[in-house]
C-alpha cells in the first residue's frame, strides 16, 4: 500500500484552502498561490517525464498523492526522499515487473529531477550512498549519446516479459554483456552529465488553477475501514485498492466467488505475485488446469527475484504433470462409463431377443385357438443363406447372412419383441460370430440404412 502525504501538524481553522489537482496529484494550500502552482507543476512534470520513460505518460496511483503547501513556504516542499517514494509508487501502481536493478536505478535517477517551468533536467548526482551500479547503468542509458532516447524501448520490452538478451538487442543492438562492459568504462571515467527531457507544455501561471477546499487533506477512509476489518467498505471507498478484495477472497467460502475475487485482486495489482499464486493454487485445487497455468505464468512474470521465479516455474511443471494425470484418469473413467452403457444395452437386447424366441417356440395349450403368427404387412423380400454373425446394438440387433452366391447381406432387427422366429432346431440368436454358421431364411422389408450398414429390416426368420 502506498499513500504519499506531505502536510503540517497544525492548521488555523480560519485558513482559506485551495486544492490544485492533476491526475492522482493533489496539492492543498493555505499559503502562497505561486508556490502551490510550482509544487503541482514540479510533480506533474515528474509524472509526465517518468511516465514517458515507462511508456505510460498518464501515470496513475492507487491512493491520491497529497502535498500541503503551508503559509510561509517560499518554495515547493518536495524533498528527494519524497521523490524516491513517489518513484516507487508510480512503478508499483503502473509498470510491469522489471529487473530489480533497473527499477531501483530508475527510482534513484528520477529523484534528481530538476524543474524550472517547462525546463526539465535529469541526471544530477544523488547522495554518495546511492551512486551504485544500478543508478549508474540507468544514468548512462539516459544521458550518454550512445544510448539516450532508447531506454524507453528497453523498459517497454522488459515490462512485457521479454528476456534480457532480446530486450537489450531491440533497444541498443547490443547484448547485455556488451552494455555492462560499456558501463564499466562509464563508471571508471566518472563523468556523469545531465540530460534535458521533453517537458509537458504547462504554463504555471495560466494552466494551473486552484479550487476551494473545505480544509487540508482529508483522512483516508479506505484505510480506516481496512484497519477495522471492514474490507467491503474499504473496497468501495477505494475501488483501485487490491488488498481489501484479496482479503474478501480469503474469507469467501463459495469457490466460484472466491476465484472471481482473486482474479479481481490480481488484475488490480498485477505485480503482486502472492495474489497470482493464491489464484493459481485455488484453480489448481479445483482441477481448472488451463486457468491455473495462466495464473502461474502471471505469477512468474510478477516474481521479484530469480528464487521466487524458480518456485513458480517448478509449480507450473508440477501442474503440467497433474493435468496429464487428470486427463488420463478422465479418459479411463469416460471409457469405463461408455463400456458399462454398451454392456447394459447389449444385455437388454439379448433379453428382448430371448423373450421373442421363447414366445415363438412356446407350444399351444390344448384347445387354444391358433392365432395367425403374422398380422402385419407381409415382407416384400426374402434372402436365404447362412447366418454368419449377430451384432447386438444399442437398440435391437443386426444379422449378417451369406447368400448362396457368396454375397453378404446385413439386416437390422429394430424391435426383437416383434420378430417372428420359426422352424426346427435351435432358435436362439447369440451375439457374435455363429459357429458354425446356420442355414436361415429371412423375410425383410428393403430399407437401406447407411448408418447401420444394413439393406433392410428383418421381420420373419426361419431356421430350416
Amino acid at each position: 500500500m502506498h499513500l504519499l502525504l506531505i502536510t503540517a501538524l497544525l492548521f488555523a481553522p480560519s485558513d482559506r484552502w485551495l486544492l490544485y489537482k492533476a491526475g492522482p496529484l493533489e496539492v492543498y494550500s493555505n499559503g502562497d498561490e505561486k508556490v502551490a502552482k510550482e509544487t503541482l507543476n514540479l510533480l506533474e512534470q515528474y509524472r509526465y517525464t517518468y511516465g514517458t520513460m515507462l511508456g505510460k505518460p498518464e501515470l496513475d496511483a492507487v491512493f491520491p498523492i497529497r502535498v500541503t503547501v503551508n503559509k510561509g513556504m517560499k518554495s515547493p516542499p518536495i524533498t528527494r526522499e519524497f521523490l524516491l517514494s513517489l518513484g516507487r509508487t508510480f512503478i508499483e501502481d503502473n509498470a510491469g515487473r522489471m529487473p530489480q536493478g533497473i527499477e531501483q536505478g530508475l527510482v534513484v535517477l528520477f529523484s534528481t529531477l530538476q524543474v524550472q517551468g517547462v525546463h526539465v533536467t535529469l541526471g544530477a548526482l544523488p547522495p554518495k550512498d546511492q551512486q551504485n551500479r544500478d543508478w549508474a547503468r540507468v544514468h548512462m542509458l539516459t544521458t550518454d549519446d550512445r544510448f539516450s532516447g532508447k531506454l524507453r524501448v528497453l523498459l517497454g520490452n522488459l515490462q512485457k516479459g521479454v528476456a534480457a538478451e532480446p530486450a537489450y538487442s531491440n533497444a541498443f543492438a547490443m547484448k547485455p554483456a556488451e552494455v555492462e562492459k560499456a558501463l564499466d568504462a562509464y563508471i571508471a571515467a566518472g563523468k556523469f552529465g545531465t540530460a534535458r527531457l521533453n517537458a509537458k507544455p504547462i504554463s504555471v501561471q495560466n494552466d494551473i488553477h486552484g479550487k476551494p477546499s473545505p480544509g487540508p487533506p482529508p483522512s483516508n477512509d479506505a484505510k480506516e475501514y481496512f484497519d477495522q476489518g471492514d474490507f467491503i467498505k474499504a473496497s468501495i471507498a477505494n475501488p483501485k485498492w487490491a488488498e481489501p478484495v484479496f482479503q474478501m477472497a480469503r474469507k469467501e467460502p463459495a469457490m466460484l466467488m472466491k476465484i472471481d475475487l482473486l482474479k479481481k485482486a490480481a488484475s488490480l495489482a498485477p505485480r503482486n505475485a502472492a495474489y497470482w499464486r493464491e489464484l493459481a493454487e485455488t484453480q489448481e485445487s479445483h482441477k481448472l488446469f488451463p486457468d491455473a497455468a495462466k495464473s502461474w505464468a502471471a505469477a512468474d512474470r510478477a516474481a521479484i527475484n530469480d528464487e521466487e521465479r524458480t518456485k513458480f516455474h517448478n509449480a507450473r511443471l508440477n501442474l503440467d504433470q497433474q493435468r496429464l494425470d487428470f486427463a488420463e484418469a478422465e479418459k479411463k473413467r469416460i471409457a469405463m462409463e461408455k463400456q458399462a452403457e454398451l454392456d447394459r444395452l447389449r444385455d437388454q437386447a439379448m433379453v428382448n431377443i430371448h423373450a421373442a424366441e421363447k414366445k415363438a417356440s412356446r407350444p399351444l395349450d390344448p384347445g387354444q385357438k391358433v392365432e395367425q403368427w403374422w398380422d402385419g404387412t407381409q415382407p416384400t423380400a426374402n434372402v436365404k443363406g447362412k447366418l454368419e454373425r449377430v451384432d447386438c446394438l444399442a437398440a435391437g440387433a443386426r444379422i449378417a447372412v451369406r447368400t448362396d452366391d457368396k454375397k453378404l447381406m446385413q439386416l437390422i432387427i429394430r424391435n426383437p419383441d416383434k420378430i417372428v422366429i420359426e422352424g426346427g432346431g435351435d432358435k436362439t440368436l447369440g451375439c457374435g460370430a455363429q459357429k458354425p454358421p446356420r442355414n436361415i431364411s429371412v423375410g425383410y422389408f428393403p430399407k437401406p440404412d447407411a448408418k447401420t450398414a444394413t439393406s433392410g429390416e428383418a421381420a420373419l426368420i426361419e431356421f430350416p
